[in-house]
């Protein structure tokens, strides 16, 4: 693996943690961070949700386990449509960001795959952040913690880049996946998985407020570190489509498309190809 300082504009002050994770960002955005992840880590302790034992970090999608069957499902749909239609960038040493690597289920298959990988993320938790990396028997990636929205720290254009069911939930998104397009090498590609796209946003922008007032009754406290709508519509779908950006669907079951025709919601990833 390359070092850091390949990937990124590294400040001479740069910590690196015990862990193996490097911080580059601000103090002034660190602040603001590590009192969110604080707070956030309190919360989830009470909450007691279902949590995926570390011994099957490494099998992660490939397992049946009812409390996690949506994300496994669009994660194994993940892994399908990557083989099946970017295998060009799946079987060489090209270079990889990843934006958002949660678990790390997906880093650890690309780093797999021979991939120099450099995964970012607001989170540093060993369950659903960076720190995770300790549960791979080859965890050969550099993890930064960082602002998602600043793309000026990168000195490096990437042969891939990813944003890990993410994009949604980050800071207008649209413009940012625009900034995103100019790391990319010539022939490059960016992926935006694990996407649904709403013609109704009714029902979804009620959920997300649902959500979010729960979250505020019961602890005063904004979930959402970035602020956003937490979904997209059709719009953003045609926006993303003027742009250049072609769709993937996932593959349901009968059911599963009867229900998506009827709700008039598209499930899949997008991606652009750098000309």
């Amino acid at each position: 693996m390359e070092d850091l300082q390949s990937f990124i504009k590294v400040p001479v002050d740069h910590k690196l943690s015990v862990d193996g994770i490097y911080n580059i960002a601000p103090d002034s955005f660190n602040e603001r961070l590590f009192s969110f992840l604080d707070r956030f880590t309190e919360i989830q302790t009470k909450e007691k949700n279902y949590r995926l034992p570390f011994h099957l970090y490494e099998q992660f999608p490939n397992l049946t386990i009812q409390e996690l069957a949506s994300e496994t499902f669009t994660r194994k749909q993940d892994l399908k449509i990557l083989d099946k239609h970017f295998q060009k960038y799946l079987s060489s040493t090209n270079r990889v960001l990843e934006i958002g690597g949660w678990n790390g289920w997906l880093t650890n298959r690309l780093s797999d795959r021979g991939l120099k990988v450099i995964t970012v993320d607001i989170f540093e938790d060993e369950e659903n952040g960076l720190r995770s990396k300790k549960h791979y028997k080859n965890s050969n990636w550099l993890s930064v913690q960082t602002d998602l929205l600043d793309t000026s720290i990168y000195n490096s254009q990437f042969d891939m880049i990813v944003f890990n069911h993410c994009s949604q939930f980050l800071t207008d998104p649209l413009i940012l996946v625009e900034k995103y397009k100019l790391l990319l090498n010539r022939n490059g590609v960016l992926l935006i998985l694990g996407n649904t796209f709403y013609k109704n946003t009714d029902a979804k922008a009620s959920e997300v407020l649902k959500t979010d007032m729960y979250f505020k009754k019961n602890y005063d406290f904004n979930i959402r570190f970035y602020p956003s709508k937490g979904y997209f519509s059709y719009e953003d779908f045609d926006h993303f489509s003027k742009n250049n950006f072609k769709f993937i669907s996932y593959k349901f079951s009968v059911p599963g498309i009867i229900k998506k025709f009827l709700k008039k919601e598209k499930s899949g990833i997008l991606y652009f190809i750098n000309p």
